[in-house]
């Protein structure tokens, strides 16, 4: 008959006597027999003392040793020769063998009490008992009568070992989010590793876990198959991370949690041959439709200046010119994960949330080209002074600050709850920094009484700037209860539903160097977006 529960092992490890060396070999066989036979069943089995572990075969869970102790009367012989008893004792302790060191897991002592000579006064001296006689008493009291010690225990797979163990049956199982896009992770808590009484499971016994459709990232993969994973129930706690399936489809995934019935140390048999024994919990993960999308920003600004003039009079004149550009140009890509849409009544609208999960910087350029020129005369001679200013950009980035501010943030998607179109993009406003060189070159030519000269300087300078790009008109809305939107939010191209586009240009007369009397300034700026989204897959 075959092993329906979880089959053990023992090996035999220490033999301990006080017998006579001669004998030692003959009665631990016989011992070693005698026990072998009271608990040997269909579920727990000895293996030889000569047994070679092959490389793929599990170590024994248990180990046995015996102490036989034999104390004879020195100077009281039989007419055989034999010695007399005076006492014996056996004792078996039984091992788990998954410890460090050994761990007992139950000690059973039969012993045949000391007597005195008194005791055998009313004995022929051929009947006295003799080592024969102790060996055989505490055999019979441990092992060979059906109420015996170790008879009394069978089968001992339930009636010790089961207790020792602590199988896990039953569990707990926690997830941080139970509902999931497709390629979504959380994390997955078992605790409360329980046998069937209710008791703590001890730690060293195995759980794996198997996803029916997602992914377990975490544990030990087993090598019957790499997509279930093994763990050691350890402090009673088992942590891991659950991946969501990707390709869209499934509405629904489970993971299943098993026992097994090895115990060995994860040194001795890796966890990656642990086998699963019974199902002891479930656990449904929903499979949501999740909308991911993408967006792109550009922007730029021009800034110019330019103008000129000139005096005269008192024996003198001067001129002043100025000619200034300064051009940005800045595209950002982004990405998002639909958050949550949520009807707003009110106003015949409702909102699509989606969470920031990327910002980057596609393309960025910072440039500047700053002329300004200087003449004066008088009756003493003339003076002229040109300064050249040339700035170019370099290494643009996100600070990390602001990517995590981003990663905190949301961007909505406002629709027409009529038509089921979009009507505005709200995006958020990305920010970045910059490293800018400016080179100045100083030119100055003057001539007096002492004739004509020439001066040149040049001198560098380094800067880290910022810039915050966004719509560049607000909304006309005074109301704060209207639903106006700046109309470079508007959806102006597009399907309004997976994708659409809009934009917005402002000028205006603004001088950057507040010199207006005498300069023709004009600063301009385009803002335009796309954004499209489709059902998330991965």
């Amino acid at each position: 008959m075959s092993c329906t529960s979880c089959l053990r092992r023992a090996d035999w490890d220490i033999f301990a006597s006080t017998a006579e060396a001669s004998t030692l070999d003959r009665i631990e066989s016989s011992i070693k027999g005698h026990i072998l036979m009271a608990l040997l069943t269909e579920c727990f089995h000895f293996r030889a003392e000569d047994w070679e572990l092959r490389p793929d075969e599990k170590p024994a869970e248990y180990l046995v040793d015996i102490d036989f102790d034999l104390d004879l009367y020195d100077d009281w012989i039989k007419p055989d020769g034999e010695k007399v008893l005076r006492a014996s004792k056996l004792t078996i302790g039984l091992y788990y063998n998954g410890s460090s060191s050994k761990e007992l897991v139950q000690q059973w002592v039969a012993d045949k009490p000391q007597y005195e000579r008194e005791h055998y006064d009313d004995r022929r001296p051929e009947s006295l008992p003799d080592a024969e006689s102790g060996r055989s008493w505490v055999l019979n009291r441990m092992c060979d009568n059906p109420r015996s010690i170790l008879r009394q225990i069978r089968p001992i797979e339930q009636t010790v070992l089961y207790d020792f163990e602590q199988k896990p049956l039953q569990c707990d199982v926690e997830l941080d989010e139970d509902e999931l896009c497709p390629g979504d992770e959380t994390e997955v808590t078992i605790n409360n590793l329980l046998d069937l009484g209710g008791a703590q499971s001890r730690e060293f016994n195995r759980i794996v876990v198997h996803a029916l459709e997602g992914k377990i990232l975490g544990g030990t993969p087993l090598d019957m198959d790499p997509e279930y994973k093994a763990f050691l129930v350890k402090d009673g706690t088992i942590k891991f991370t659950y991946k969501a399936p990707i390709g869209g489809g499934v509405p629904s995934d489970k993971l299943y949690i098993y026992n097994s019935c090895d115990i060995a140390r994860s040194d001795q048999y890796h966890l990656s041959r642990t086998e699963t024994r019974d199902k002891i919990e479930e656990a449904n993960v929903e499979i949501k439709d999740c909308y991911e999308a993408i967006a792109e920003i550009n922007w730029r600004e021009v800034v110019t200046e330019r103008g000129e003039r000139s005096f005269s009079g008192g024996g003198g004149s001067s001129k002043q010119s100025r000619e200034y550009r300064r051009e940005i140009e800045a595209t950002f890509h982004m990405m998002f994960e639909e958050a949550a849409t949520i009807p707003i009544f009110m106003s015949n609208e409702y909102y699509e949330y989606y969470f920031v999960k990327k910002i980057t910087i596609a393309n960025f350029k910072a440039t500047l080209r700053d002329k300004v020129y200087n003449y004066s005369s008088d009756s003493y001679g003339w003076n002229d002074q040109t300064n050249t200013y040339d700035g170019r950009s370099t290494n643009p980035r996100i600070p990390e600050h602001l990517k995590k501010m981003y990663e905190m943030g949301q961007m909505m998607v406002i629709f027409d709850a009529e038509t089921k179109k979009a009507k505005a993009v709200l995006l958020p406003n990305p920010g970045m920094v910059y490293d800018f060189t400016i080179n100045m070159v100083q030119v100055v030519i003057f001539e007096d009484s002492k004739g004509r000269r020439e001066f040149s300087h040049e001198n560098t300078e380094h800067n880290e700037e910022g810039l915050t790009v966004g719509i560049v008109n607000e909304s006309n809305s005074s109301s704060p209860t209207s639903f106006q939107y700046s109309p470079d939010t508007l959806v102006t191209s597009g399907d309004g539903v997976n994708y659409m586009a809009g934009s917005g240009k402002m000028s205006n007369d603004e001088c950057p160097h507040h010199e207006k009397d005498y300069t023709t300034c004009k600063t301009e700026r385009t803002y335009s977006w796309k954004f499209s989204k489709k059902l998330k897959t991965e």
